[in-house]
């Protein structure tokens, strides 16, 4: 009982940083398609050195907030379902904008 009163108390804090993670994951992949990042040494820099981390931030956060979303009871009106559906959309158009070679 004491893990479910813990789980709650910390769910609005996963929820943000989940969202941040998605927000984040979607800027970066949004500048890297639409701007030529290497214009500058230091935007160039920054783009490599984050590419890792994107990828595995991309890959990891449909499993991530499908187990938070298991775990807090399956229901249609989690947030953690709203955060899996917009990871996968977000999947989905990375795909999109690669094939496409454009936004």
């Amino acid at each position: 009982m004491m893990k479910t009163q813990q789980t709650m108390k910390n769910k609005p804090v996963i929820i943000l940083m989940l969202t941040l993670v998605l927000i984040l994951t979607l800027v970066y992949w949004i500048w890297g398609a639409s701007t030529d990042v290497y214009v500058t040494a230091f935007s160039g820099a920054l783009f490599e050195s984050l590419w890792l981390p994107m990828v595995l931030m991309t890959a990891a956060l449909p499993f991530v907030s499908l187990y938070f979303w298991n775990r807090n009871g399956r229901g249609y009106r989690s947030l953690f379902l709203y955060i899996f559906v917009l990871s996968v959309l977000s999947i989905y158009f990375l795909i999109r904008m690669i094939n496409n070679d454009s936004l």
